[in-house]
């Protein structure tokens, strides 16, 4: 079969239409074949140019799925450095890392019995005002921490942890003041020397372990979703 060009086929067509050397059904049969090379010609085009267009597509869908997936990975990420921020927010406040005192630090005082008992619980009470100052420092901190990653946050979870800190300020305010008094009484029976024994009544020992006992029951609760939460987030999918 002879297999013409497109340009080949068209010259020859009008050679033929404009010499009359054939008849109409000869020129219908050349037209249509003429009609089909176009056709195929426009479909070949129409092929190339639909495949050029699915391979960019292709590309930019990977693309596009390559920087979803790096934005969720950072997302994770965030989340979870936000949870362990917030956990260490709420357990950096405890009485441990604060060095609240049952005994004094010191074991040898100067001068008499009862001038050695006075230097020692005013020591007493002195180092745990200290602690206290360390406690409300680490609660200040723990809300700058919350304000730095509430973003990646859960809202009602950031409301709990801002919830719980108040807590544990309040708590130390009230500690802090009760822990007062008691100096306060000890200041008024001390004479620049000594105070005399029966006037030695606060008990550190059982102060320390009331606080700890409240500290723990205030953070409980929060401390373990803070846990849940971030288990949570790290077990793989």
């Amino acid at each position: 079969a002879l297999c013409f060009t497109e340009y080949a086929l068209r010259d020859f067509l009008i050679s033929l239409i404009g010499g009359g050397f054939v008849g109409a059904g000869a020129v219908a049969v050349l037209f249509k074949l003429f009609i089909k090379n176009q056709l195929e010609k426009s479909q070949r085009e129409f092929q190339h140019h639909l495949d050029g267009k699915k391979l960019q597509l292709e590309a930019e869908l990977s693309v596009f799925a390559e920087s979803k997936k790096e934005h969720s990975v950072s997302y994770q990420q965030k989340k979870v450095s936000a949870l362990e921020r917030c956990y260490s927010a709420v357990v950096n406040t405890s009485l441990p890392r604060h060095q609240f005192r049952k005994k004094p630090t010191i074991s040898r005082f100067s001068g008499t019995p009862e001038e050695q008992n006075a230097s020692r619980y005013f020591h007493l009470f002195s180092e745990n005002f200290q602690a206290f100052s360390r406690a409300f420092d680490s609660v200040s901190n723990g809300y700058a921490k919350l304000e730095d990653v509430g973003l990646y946050m859960d809202s009602i979870l950031e409301k709990k942890v801002t919830a719980t800190l108040q807590k544990i300020n309040d708590f130390y305010m009230r500690k802090h003041a009760e822990m007062g008094q008691a100096h306060e009484q000890a200041t008024a029976h001390f004479d620049g020397k000594s105070i005399e024994n029966g006037s030695i009544t606060f008990d550190f020992e059982a102060f320390h372990y009331s606080m700890l006992r409240e500290w723990n029951l205030e953070t409980k609760l929060l401390r373990q979703e803070l846990k849940d939460e971030l288990r949570a987030v790290l077990q793989p999918s």
